[in-house]
């Protein structure tokens, strides 16, 4: 369900009350709730309330970054992984906790409680 996301490179990041992530190629991976970045240098917690203005620096460097792969746990929890970083967000019981949006309109949401509801690429 979930398509492969090696290669894609980050084009972008914005924090406006959930993480959001734009590709090269126009997928956007919108992240609600905290959402946890570990590095080598330690655990980040990100706070989606924080202003797009003090977008913690461990964040921002993964502008440029190239995804290696998109996992989708049972539960519902997502992981991001780069070559050095892991972007991760749990399954809510009580929100969407995350959404992944293609160029062509396919989407994949994880409702509350961690079930996967997808929509395919128009055919327009």
């Amino acid at each position: 369900m979930i398509p492969s996301f090696a290669g894609k490179v980050v084009h972008s990041i914005r924090l406006d009350y959930s993480l959001m992530l734009w590709t090269t190629d126009n997928w956007q991976l919108d992240l609600n709730g905290e959402a946890y970045l570990l590095r080598a240098d330690g655990m980040h917690v990100i706070d989606s309330s924080t202003p797009q203005e003090q977008l913690p620096t461990a964040l921002a460097e993964l502008v440029g970054a190239q995804i290696t792969e998109v996992l989708v746990a049972k539960d519902g929890h997502l992981a991001v992984n780069f070559a050095d970083a892991q972007l991760s967000v749990r399954a809510s019981a009580d929100y969407e906790a995350w959404e992944l949006s293609g160029p062509h309109g396919e989407r994949i949401v994880c409702m509350p409680g961690g079930e996967l509801a997808s929509w395919p690429a128009s055919t327009d």
